[in-house]
């Protein structure tokens, strides 16, 4: 009889320890999804707050949900957990789903497929915003812009991204100032606009080179986590790139930061 007993609590005791793409589990992550397909995260929701993390430190899950800026959704099981000599991405998932062959064997830089999170809800893609001379916002964030400069410089290009969640529209910019031509710059400034805001908020300012490039920001998904607004955003190009957390509370700040 005690062996008999010694055996069931064996067997629980294996069932108990846990799988690389077990059960689902509360993780709440955000991250990247590659072409070939690797999934990326960057940072978990935890204890009402936003930290960068690595696959090893995380509990398993069964499945990541992708979305592009088109706002279409896929759901892929996990299928392993793997090491990615790529930069500094070291650990990630790699997911069920058709890769063709020519992009298993691409080398590094591997182009994204979209963003992915671990929950269905509470996330959208942000999309590629016109703004023309004539659009309100666009004359609004320049005079957010000149506010506090040393110096104004004539605009050169002036990018915009857009998400809405809810009755929330948030709306990224990125304007290169002259003297100079598209590409190179004098000054790049980024910031952010709500809906509910009575004006633009500049976040990011830097000098322009010519030589060496700049840090282009561009926004990949607008979250809500418990009650606030937050962004996903890529920083660079994307041989070497930085992924940040921005928070569109109160001040806007950055709040984490990959790696």
């Amino acid at each position: 009889m005690r062996r008999i007993e010694g055996s069931v609590l064996y067997l629980l005791a294996l069932l108990a320890i846990p799988r690389a793409g077990g059960a689902q589990t509360d993780a709440d992550v955000v991250g990247l999804m590659r072409q070939d397909g690797v999934a990326l995260p960057h940072f978990e929701w935890s204890n009402g707050t936003w930290a960068s993390v690595r696959v090893d430190s995380l509990p398993p899950l069964s499945a990541v949900i992708v979305r592009d800026s088109t706002g279409r959704s896929d759901r892929f099981p996990i299928v392993e957990m793997l090491d990615v000599t790529d930069g500094y991405d070291n650990t990630g998932w790699r997911v069920q789903m058709s890769v063709p062959g020519d992009l298993r064997s691409q080398g590094y830089p591997r182009p994204r497929l979209g963003y992915m999170v671990s929950r269905t809800s509470g996330d959208v893609p942000f999309r590629r915003r016109p703004m023309n001379e004539n659009d309100p916002l666009r004359s609004a964030m320049l005079d957010a812009i000149a506010t506090g400069a040393n110096t104004v410089l004539p605009p050169v290009e002036v990018k915009a991204w857009e998400a809405t969640l809810g009755v929330i529209s948030v709306v990224f910019f990125e304007v290169g100032s002259g003297p100079g031509v598209v590409g190179c710059y004098g000054t790049i400034t980024s910031g952010w606009y709500r809906n509910d805001w009575d004006a633009p908020r500049v976040a990011t300012r830097q000098a322009g080179d010519c030589e060496k490039g700049v840090q282009h920001r561009s926004p990949l998904s607008l979250l809500e986590r418990g009650g606030g607004l937050y962004v996903h955003v890529t920083v660079g190009g994307w041989e070497g790139a930085d992924y940040e957390l921005w928070s569109l509370e109160g001040d806007v700040s950055r709040v984490a930061r990959f790696p």
